[in-house]
């Protein structure tokens, strides 16, 4: 089974190893490039995937697109392609660290890049 792994998934937790109420969204994700230059679906699928990796607990969930639209608040079923290309998720299978696509650079911010180090 392929997964959904979130890039720098570390950087959005709070508690590591619990079930946390909430996430870290940082306003810097404003001034992002990449995530500026998504379509708004993607950019709500993106959010809502951070929410959902949240109750998960380890950052990962299944591509399967039947299984996130029935999990995620989202109308259509999620295209993933967008936030792969942008480098903000990345597809693994089996739960290993074999990637399947690979991302074109970090989408991080380069200031929350130096904060994350």
């Amino acid at each position: 089974m392929d997964f959904i792994k979130i890039i720098d998934w570390d950087i959005h937790q709070h508690y590591k190893d619990r079930n946390p109420p909430w996430i870290k969204l940082y306003n810097s994700l404003l001034d992002n490039e990449l995530f500026e230059c998504l379509q708004d679906d993607s950019k709500l699928l993106l959010i809502c995937l951070w929410m959902f990796c949240s109750r998960k607990g380890n950052g990962k969930v299944p591509t399967d697109p039947e299984y996130l639209y029935k999990h995620l608040p989202v109308r259509t079923k999620p295209n993933l392609q967008p936030l792969i290309e942008a480098g903000f998720i990345e597809i693994i299978s089996n739960g290993d660290s074999k990637m399947i696509a690979h991302r074109k650079r970090n989408a991080i911010p380069e200031q929350s890049r130096d904060r994350a180090e």
